[in-house]
């Protein structure tokens, strides 16, 4: 194995003590008769050595001064250091089913692309299986969680924190720990969903939603609750409590949204339009409503979220919302890059964005008819 030259070793030790702040900017090095003796070699190997480092930028050589750091080079070296060169998408005992979804595929093509693009290398990593990634220096950590509490606990979230590690939670956030966070607004997508009907003339609309009670839904579907709401008091539009219907489920699934449709027709006053919180839900509640004999759109408007494949194949087509999930993705890369070069000590701000879904229009939404709506209450 071929030795390197002494040169070389002092080069990489100077350079790594710069990085890791041993000489203050307005200090000079040490002379070069001081780091021959250090290394114990010559002055004309110590001087080389210097040189290299003036040459690379590293360090400014000033006459009858000496050596001293170089404040821009050193900032550029410390980015370096704090480069991201692996991502693990660290999730718990999450089903392939659930992982196959088209949030979570469109999700985790975006992280793929652009560390494909940035040559970040990528992979899942099971954190109830495996136990805690690597805690190694260009190793960073996008988390998923879902949200229900039987993730990855808050107290191991809050000491990877505090180790430093470059991590950034994706679809949930959890304020105390600031942590930086992404997410998909959900508050818009339920706002878009009901916005969209009541521009057809709707002021009846039911919306059915995931968990055992209101006080019992996970982030997303309470948000989504709020967006729907927030539609309605911004037309002025009277709220009915018994139009919305919790269907409880430990998977989305069509029988939940034939459940919570059916529950809706059963009302004195049925609504004339629906959202409902999934396009899985919403497949369930147009049958429903066939099975009602009555028909979508001429009698019922219905809205899902997810933009899932099947959707524009569904009869009728449905209308939805697309969580926009692909920018998700490829925003938890980026801003996981902008929190690795911070200085975690002196940063205050916390490191956040959301993402804004898109309301897909197709062919299960109508505008209300005059007959229709001289019905309505």
């Amino acid at each position: 194995m071929n030795k390197k030259p002494m040169y070389e070793i002092i080069y990489k030790t100077l350079k790594e003590q710069i990085i890791n702040d041993k000489y203050p900017l307005d200090k000079p090095l040490p002379t070069q008769i001081e780091i021959a003796k250090m290394f114990n070699t010559s002055e004309i190997t110590s001087r080389r050595a210097l040189v290299e480092l003036a040459t690379d930028g590293i360090i400014t050589r000033i006459r009858g001064k000496g050596s001293f750091v170089n404040p821009s080079l050193k900032n550029q070296l410390e980015s370096e250091q704090n480069k991201i060169t692996k991502i693990y998408y660290v999730h718990t005992e999450v089903s392939f089913q659930l992982l196959s979804h088209r949030f979570y595929v469109d999700l985790l093509e975006g992280i793929h692309h652009d560390c494909e693009k940035k040559n970040i290398k990528f992979e899942m990593w099971n954190y109830h299986r495996n136990g805690e990634p690597p805690n190694e220096k260009g190793v960073g950590l996008i988390i998923l969680n879902d949200g229900k509490g039987d993730g990855i606990s808050l107290d191991v979230l809050d000491k990877w924190k505090q180790e430093r590690r470059p991590l950034i939670t994706s679809h949930f956030y959890y304020p105390h720990l600031e942590i930086p966070y992404v997410v998909v607004n959900n508050v818009n997508s339920g706002y878009l969903a009901t916005q969209h009907l009541i521009a057809h003339k709707h002021h009846n609309i039911g919306i059915i939603l995931t968990g055992d009670s209101l006080l019992d839904m996970n982030q997303e579907f309470m948000l989504r609750l709020e967006g729907y709401k927030l539609a309605l008091s911004h037309h002025q539009i009277l709220f009915r409590s018994e139009n919305i219907q919790i269907v409880s489920g430990e998977h989305e699934s069509e029988q939940m949204g034939f459940e919570g449709m059916r529950r809706l027709l059963a009302l004195n006053n049925p609504p004339t339009a629906v959202v409902a919180t999934s396009d899985l839900k919403a497949f369930g509640a147009i049958e429903a409503i066939k099975d009602a004999g009555l028909s979508v759109p001429e009698d019922i408007s219905v809205v899902g979220i997810d933009d899932l494949q099947l959707s524009k194949y569904y009869s009728p087509a449905l209308t939805t919302i697309n969580q926009n999930s692909y920018t998700l993705g490829k925003r938890s890369v980026e801003l996981l890059e902008e929190y690795a070069m911070l200085d975690k000590n002196n940063n205050k701000e916390l490191i956040k964005d959301e993402i804004y879904p898109k309301l897909i229009v197709r062919d299960s939404t109508k505008m209300l008819s005059e007959i229709k709506r001289s019905g309505e209450i």
